[in-house]
């Protein structure tokens, strides 16, 4: 809740020329990870006000913004403003549905930004890390996908005793372009944005 934060901010400062809705906000003592609460007018575009939010939060001091403009919820990592990530909540849907609330409060609560003195990160610091991780592997396991799929390819026409017109290497290249345009078919189907006549796509 919004208490959960009020009720433990150490020092706020709303005299920010330009930003009349924003505090820097403390846990009690406990809070060593600071952050930036940005209230914005209602529905208005949070990108533009991560923008300012982020240079506000760096003169401050603060590792993350939290923006609210009524509608979403939106947590910036300041510390990594040139990697442009964030995640956004919809309150109402988040409210109406019981695993986007949880997910919302895995990374807004104010618990998440305690730092443990054991190993100086916070919560959501892990959660990051984590997300780094599997950004990673999944990065190279698909890696290792396409080179083996491709390679597959290849062979399959070269074991039925078909003689490439081109070397090799070319058919290679050719193998790999394949894999690649399925992947992205596979991925704009999966979203919804291969248009469909019946069972068959367009």
């Amino acid at each position: 809740t919004y208490g959960d934060w009020s009720s433990d901010v150490c020092s706020s400062d709303l005299t920010t020329p330009g930003w009349p809705s924003v505090a820097t906000c403390g846990h009690g003592e406990r809070l060593l990870n600071p952050v930036l609460l940005a209230l914005t007018p209602w529905r208005e575009n949070l990108d533009a006000a991560s923008r300012s939010a982020i240079r506000e939060a760096l003169r401050r001091g603060a590792a993350w913004c939290l923006l609210h403009n009524g509608a979403q919820l939106r947590l910036v990592d300041a510390q990594r403003a040139s990697a442009h990530r964030f995640v956004e909540f919809d309150v109402d849907l988040a409210l109406d549905d019981e695993r986007t609330f949880d997910a919302l409060w895995s990374v807004a609560s104010a618990d998440q930004f305690v730092v443990d003195e054991a190993t100086s990160q916070a919560p959501v610091d892990e959660l990051v890390e984590s997300a780094d991780r599997h950004a990673r592997d999944v990065s190279r396991a698909l890696r290792e996908g396409v080179l083996s799929a491709s390679t597959d390819a290849v062979a399959a026409i070269v074991g039925r005793g078909v003689r490439p017109r081109a070397p090799l290497p070319v058919c290679f290249d050719q193998a790999l372009t394949l894999v690649y345009r399925l992947l992205f078919l596979l991925f704009a189907e999966a979203r919804g944005l291969v248009p469909q006549i019946g069972r068959a796509h367009v």
